[in-house]
């Protein structure tokens, strides 16, 4: 294992670069807003504009909402938080969806509402969210399933996986003693069966008649390592250890197969998925703080943080067409079958947004990482 003093980093952003993206990110959300007054966009491919757009949202519209919560809460604008405030109460609707993917939609779509404005109805839909979703712990898996909805078909109610640990962990942790139990023993089954020595992720498992099957590579997916840092490093703020432990040895393996912030996309040819790099600095910067070498991850953060600001991934300056100011096409997505493109998302330039508040001490977000149980 190696000390994180001894790995590369290479630059910071200032915190007048960091308020200048997040300006342009932001302002892109509004931007997409008025296009889009009705629905939310998904992705679109490259620099094309060109939306796939959704009523509903998927497992994604929570991510448009949490956007404007953020614009609100940076730029406090009350027509902002009027808009975030009416995209939290058409998310109501997925509260029965069959998927634990429901965390990610409600966590990211209301908490901002209801931990930063202290609004009643995000605050009401976030605890219906959460007790309907520790409602489907099984005792078998000894964890809360994939579900069958969004994907998951019959075996997802036998399977687990990395991606939506953060936003359940933070979720059930805001519903009473019981949900926040079934949410550390999820934890402690997904590090049971997806941990690896060397601190990488399987990216999901199945249970069977034969025991766990875990599925992929471990740690070969980018952005599967990233949500299992950002999960571990949530269940760190909460419980303490062994979850800083295993957090950081999940940021160490990050830090050792892509030090430069750049990971490739497993089968994708030469595409990097920047997308896993917000992700994962994010996750850094909520495990910093609760470790002894913590200054040095931060650095880490911070170094990674800058390489996606400075990359071909997003548009700070487009004379041709300033609508384009603040695009960021860093995420990989799988637009076809077979076919994986870099795209424009809502989870990229969410998780972008929020390590670049972090950083430029806007503390809008840490406070709602917050437990009040």
């Amino acid at each position: 294992m190696y000390p994180l003093d001894r790995l590369p980093v290479k630059g910071t952003l200032s915190v007048e670069e960091c308020r200048n993206a997040l300006e342009a990110l932001l302002a892109r959300v509004e931007v997409l807003g008025r296009r889009f007054p009705k629905r939310v966009p998904l992705y679109a491919p490259g620099r094309s504009d060109e939306w796939t757009v959704s009523e509903g949202g998927s497992w994604v519209g929570g991510f448009w909402g949490g956007l404007w919560w953020l614009r609100a809460l940076v730029g406090h604008a009350p027509a902002d938080r009027e808009h975030a405030a009416e995209l939290c109460r058409h998310l109501r609707n997925k509260l029965d969806v069959d998927s634990v993917n429901r965390s990610l939609i409600f966590w990211y779509g209301a908490a901002g509402g209801a931990f930063g404005f202290h609004d009643e109805d995000a605050g009401a839909l976030l605890q219906e969210a959460a007790i309907r979703l520790a409602a489907t712990y099984s005792h078998e898996l000894r964890a809360i399933p994939l579900g069958a909805a969004m994907g998951g078909g019959v075996k997802g109610r036998a399977c687990i996986g990395v991606d939506s640990l953060a936003s359940l962990v933070a979720l059930l942790a805001h519903a009473g003693a019981d949900a926040a139990q079934h949410a550390r023993q999820h934890t402690d089954t997904l590090i049971a069966v997806c941990a690896t020595e060397c601190g990488a992720f399987f990216p999901e498992a199945s249970l069977s008649e034969g025991g766990w099957q875990v599925q992929g590579e471990a740690g070969a997916w980018p952005r599967g390592q990233a949500w299992a840092m950002l999960g571990l490093a949530q269940a760190a703020v909460l419980w303490g250890e062994p979850y800083v432990t295993v957090a950081l040895g999940a940021c160490r393996y990050w830090l050792r197969r892509w030090p430069d912030g750049r990971p490739l996309q497993p089968a994708g040819g030469v595409l990097y998925d920047l997308s896993a790099t917000a992700i994962a600095v994010v996750a850094m910067q909520t495990l910093a703080p609760r470790i002894a070498d913590g200054a040095d991850l931060e650095r880490h953060a911070h170094a990674q943080l800058a390489a996606i600001v400075r990359s071909e991934y997003l548009v700070l300056d487009d004379t041709a067409d300033s609508s384009l100011r603040g695009l960021f096409h860093g995420a990989c997505y799988t637009t076809r079958p077979g076919v994986i493109e870099q795209v424009e998302s809502l989870w990229g330039t969410y998780f972008l947004a929020t390590a670049l508040s972090r950083q430029a001490d806007f503390q809008a977000w840490p406070k709602i990482r917050k437990p009040t149980t």
